[in-house]
């Protein structure tokens, strides 16, 4: 059984919104300027973020640097029921996680994994190797909850740079080592888990052609497909109705933890 102080890194203080109110407020103040704006519109985001404050707030916490008091990174997850069937994992990853988590919650059905749903390190701490230490934050807390799994719908961290790459090929690309080539991926597979898939329509992202204009500070003259900084595939613009379509794919990594 793995201790989580031994866990954190020396420097840093771990908190939970179950130990600290007004954690949330903190977080979004903090980190959400580590990802593109688009990012921060996705629909069952919006209509499920601040509920896991509340409703399962041992998930979600933050490591905060115990010299200056700055918050260093911010991790999210949520427990939930599921088949133990890797390859029955849904396309719509980190969608599905939200909502099964409520939903399993409601009917008061007993959860048997945790899932990851963010991790974000603020630019200052960049160099000092916390998003390995927040994967296993998340492990440590779905073991000390009885939970076997640890599952997540992974937003690989340079895919934006190949958006015409299908995940499917970007997410086999391997360095000389033989790991995947991504940074994000490699931490992963570095802590144990296992690629299972991609998980093609893991978010979600509707808008109008203004918001996005406003989300991106692009011009949109036509209809069609546009790469947007940020952003893991095109945008789909159609300006005979006025909209734009963001769907992610992420990857889906499998961590067993008991």
């Amino acid at each position: 059984m793995t201790n989580i102080d031994t866990i954190i890194p020396e420097g840093f203080n771990l908190v939970t919104a179950k130990d600290r109110d007004g954690l949330l407020k903190a977080v979004d103040a903090e980190v959400t300027g580590v990802w593109p704006e688009f990012m921060l519109h996705d629909t069952v985001a919006n209509q499920h973020w601040a509920r896991l404050y509340s409703e399962f707030p041992e998930y979600q916490f933050a490591l905060f640097d115990k010299e200056s008091g700055k918050m260093a990174a911010a991790g999210n997850c949520i427990p939930l029921l599921w088949d133990k069937y890797p390859k029955s994992l849904p396309n719509e990853g980190w969608d599905w996680t939200v909502r099964t988590g409520f939903r399993n919650k409601s009917e008061e059905a007993q959860p048997n994994a945790v899932s990851a749903l963010s991790i974000a390190v603020s630019h200052e701490y960049r160099d000092r190797k916390l998003s390995g230490c927040m994967v296993e934050i998340m492990k440590e807390t779905g073991r000390k909850n009885n939970l076997g799994t640890l599952l997540a719908p992974v937003r690989p961290s340079l895919k934006s740079d190949y958006p015409l790459i299908p995940m499917e090929n970007y997410m086999n690309w391997k360095n000389t080592a033989g790991l995947p080539f991504d940074p994000w991926l490699r931490v992963h597979v570095r802590g144990g888990g296992r690629i299972a898939g991609v998980c093609e329509a893991s978010m979600t992202i509707p808008g109008s052609v203004k918001d996005w204009k406003d989300w991106t500070g692009m011009e949109f003259p036509g209809s069609g497909r546009y790469v947007v900084e940020g952003a893991l595939v095109p945008v789909e613009i159609n300006t005979d109705m006025g909209t734009g379509l963001y769907i992610e794919p992420n990857v889906w990594v499998v961590h067993r933890i008991q």
